[in-house]
């Protein structure tokens, strides 16, 4: 990675923990991220207009990516709103960063892309998943099979997974769309890219909200008693992610751009501690650190 694509991933883990932290202390679901993804729409509206015309460029396959990633996308801030409704930020945030880290290159050395991992990039992913193993335990001495099927963890892994689909489809469309013989510019690309992909995750997101009677008052809820939260969050996330694609366009394997941005797992942590006033344990404490070792070691290892 470049240091241009470091400074980048770096500011977006600072958002990235932000908006994580309001969703998480107001009404944390589904339509929360409607009324988020609406509100970067929104903003975005001069980009609409400035892209209007030349649409005719985008390659078809393109246009295909944007529904499935809206789609992984949906299930990502789905399943996030109910792991955060369900336990403590500092135990779901870590693990819904992390595990990408190891689903990512796996997949992508199925399909046969990317680039072949260092020695010591398998040693650091082998560290993340013993930390993503501990963590949701309580004691090494009581620990039991059945802590990792627990319901919040269920939705933990959801979200781990849809972050894993989205992150190797945007960066398969990215890779249509921006450069040298490509439609559009990086940062062009980048623009288009997460305006439109807003527009998928609002469609997908909207679908449930209306099939949900739970998610039907939460977004009764939300407009009544806390709308400014997801309002600042939407344009918070999106920038943020904005950041990652520009990103993920410097660097050569879109693996360790999803690494190294999990230096958020360290910030999103320390707010749920002090901010929400989580417990931390000595356990949690070890898990965590395993971690963030491991993502050391897996972006050195480039």
């Amino acid at each position: 990675m470049s240091l241009t694509a470091i400074l980048l991933v770096l500011f977006s883990c600072v958002m990235h923990a932000g908006w994580n932290l309001a969703c998480k202390t107001k009404t944390p679901s589904a339509a929360f991220f409607v009324l988020a993804s609406a509100s970067s729409i929104t903003l975005m509206t001069p980009l609409y207009v400035w892209f209007a015309p030349r649409l005719e460029l985008v390659p078809p396959l393109v246009w295909g990516l944007l529904i499935a990633t809206g789609f992984f996308q949906a299930l990502y801030y789905a399943s996030l709103g109910n792991a955060y409704r369900l336990t403590d930020i500092s135990l779901a945030y870590p693990i819904i960063r992390a595990l990408p880290v190891l689903l990512v290159p796996l997949v992508c050395g199925l399909l046969g892309f990317g680039e072949s991992l260092s020695g010591i990039s398998i040693v650091g992913m082998v560290i993340i998943a013993a930390g993503c193993m501990v963590l949701p335990l309580t004691s090494l001495r009581t620990a039991r099979l059945r802590d990792y099927f627990r319901l919040p963890m269920l939705f933990v892994l959801i979200a781990a997974l849809g972050t894993t689909a989205y992150s190797i489809t945007d960066s398969e469309a990215l890779a249509l769309l921006g450069g040298e013989g490509r439609p559009f510019t990086p940062v062009q690309a980048a623009l288009f890219y997460i305006a439109f992909e807003n527009l998928a995750i609002l469609g997908f997101l909207l679908l449930h909200v209306l099939c949900s009677q739970r998610e039907k008052h939460n977004l009764e809820s939300l407009c009544r008693d806390s709308l400014r939260y997801p309002l600042m969050s939407g344009p918070a996330s999106t920038s943020a992610y904005l950041l990652v694609l520009v990103a993920m366009q410097l660097s050569t394997d879109v693996s360790y751009v999803v690494a190294f941005r999990q230096i958020s797992i360290i910030i999103g942590v320390i707010l749920g501690v002090m901010v929400l006033k989580e417990k931390f344990t000595r356990l949690k404490l070890i898990a965590t650190v395993l971690i963030f070792a491991g993502l050391v070691l897996t972006t050195l290892g480039h």
